[in-house]
């Protein structure tokens, strides 16, 4: 220990102020390749829960895994579904509760998901010549906030809505619309319902 010397220090007064985090991430442009906004699931795991995870402890994972959304799985593992963190403070969630008469947090996730056969589907092929622009497009046309990514016939991750607002800077509008019978007849129903 010989060899090393004190550094010339002071003490500090009663308080200082903190530095806060350099965090100038440069944002991506919509003319970039759309496997830059691919939240790939080879890579980092998506949170994962069944159809019958009530939307409290959803809710409770999906905070404090930091996560926009989870992928629903069935009994045997397999993807159905996707549920977003916004369709939990929604107001179809609440109707939900009071048509099943139980607690709001006791609502079933299988309720509010987003169904696979509802979100559309690209290959990763597809990715590899496309700009994100092209998912942005995508995700507008379809009326939905998911793209489901796949590879030799498995989903290997998606690119959300919010994702790509979150690496570009710049707002995605998505005009959400009824896609199947359920979902118009819901739209009737609950005209007042802004989704």
């Amino acid at each position: 220990m010989n060899h090393y010397t004190s550094l010339s220090w002071s003490a500090v007064s009663d308080h200082a102020p903190l530095c806060a985090p350099q965090m100038t991430e440069e944002k991506l442009s919509w003319n970039e390749g759309a496997l830059n906004v691919l939240d790939d699931f080879t890579q980092h795991a998506p949170l994962q829960i069944k159809t019958s995870t009530e939307l409290g402890e959803a809710r409770d994972l999906m905070q404090s895994r930091e996560s926009r959304y989870a992928c629903v799985l069935d009994n045997q593992g397999e993807l159905v579904g996707i549920l977003a963190a916004r369709d939990l403070r929604g107001r179809r969630a609440g109707q939900f509760a009071h048509e099943l008469r139980i607690a709001f947090n006791e609502v079933p996730v299988r309720h509010l998901m987003k169904s696979v056969a509802s979100l559309p589907l690209v290959s990763r092929e597809q990715l590899l010549y496309a700009q994100i622009g092209d998912a942005v497009a995508t995700l507008q046309k379809s009326g939905k906030d998911f793209l489901l990514v796949q590879e030799r016939g498995h989903i290997q991750g998606l690119i959300s809505s919010l994702g790509i607002t979150d690496k570009t800077g710049e707002s995605v509008h998505v005009y959400h619309h009824a896609s199947s019978f359920a979902e118009i007849l819901h739209a009737v129903k609950h005209a007042e319902e802004i989704d």
